[in-house]
């Protein structure tokens, strides 16, 4: 399925802003899912996994990770990524590759704060964009 690729411009977080979360909720109501989010930034993945969790609720297992490695060496079949672009072990751009090289489905949702790399994160399955605040 290819996303939309938007600049997510509605509600604000403390940190980044996560208002597309809610519209994945609405898409996929009803449907059991596995998100994962990757971030080295704790806050910011703390505050992503508590609004992923209200908005989605109990049909969605969560994990987190805080290195592109680790999420690439994780064998679930993740439906739903929030995925940070700069990251120390692992770049989101490269990681987004791997998965679509790889032909998983995965929708992603990338986090930045680096406007510089919003043309690069076009892809299949890219839904959307969160800007972080800085």
């Amino acid at each position: 399925m290819a996303g939309a690729f938007c600049a997510d411009t509605g509600v604000q977080g403390k940190h980044c802003n996560i208002s597309v979360l809610g519209s994945l909720a609405e898409m996929t109501r009803g449907i059991k899912m596995l998100a994962a989010i990757c971030d080295d930034d704790k806050e910011i993945t703390e505050e992503v996994l508590l609004y992923c969790k209200e908005c989605l609720g109990s049909r969605c297992e969560i994990v987190t990770f805080n290195d592109g490695k680790k999420l690439l060496e994780y064998s679930g079949d993740i439906d739903l990524l929030v995925l940070d672009i700069e990251m120390p072990e692992g770049n989101g751009i490269e990681i987004k590759d791997k998965f679509q090289r790889a032909d998983k489905r995965t929708l992603i949702i990338f986090l930045t704060n680096y406007s510089e790399f919003i043309m690069d994160a076009f892809g299949i399955n890219v839904l959307g964009l969160l800007l972080k605040i800085i």
